[in-house]
């Protein structure tokens, strides 16, 4: 396991750990929301979510080989980057968005656009990585 990977194992682990954490935090309403304000409940819980989906995004790209090329590399520790600022940003909107009460969500947006960007990043170089290592035959 390369330091990448044990980066995203890791911090997998902790936002998992961070999604049982928020669950709680949701369960017995430390926020003190009323039960008929369906926003800011529908806010928690899809934060909620998204913090689950980063987490098992992260123990998975922890089994990822990563390259050894040093060209991919760079492209790989920028995608593992904002990998880690998304998870974080998903974190933070967890408890910023409801407090703020308005639909526009723009820290989680942002945060799922670069989850993807960063997705997408890793495949890119997966496949030139493939298509960079001669086959032996």
């Amino acid at each position: 396991m390369n330091k990448l990977n044990r980066l995203h194992f890791y911090f997998g682990l902790i936002s998992v750990l961070s999604f049982v954490f928020t669950g709680v935090y949701m369960r017995y309403n430390l926020m003190g929301i009323q039960e008929d304000d369906l926003l800011r409940r529908m806010m928690f819980r899809s934060n909620h979510i998204y913090i689950l989906f980063a987490s098992f995004l992260h123990l998975v790209m922890s089994f990822i080989p990563f390259s050894n090329l040093w060209r991919f590399q760079k492209v790989q520790v920028l995608a593992s980057s904002l990998f880690v600022f998304a998870t974080l940003g998903l974190h933070i909107s967890f408890y910023i968005n409801p407090i703020t009460g308005s639909m526009q969500r723009d820290l989680t947006r942002y945060s799922v656009i670069t989850t993807i960007i960063a997705l997408v990043l890793s495949l890119c170089v997966q496949v030139l990585n493939k298509r960079e290592i001669p086959k032996n035959n």
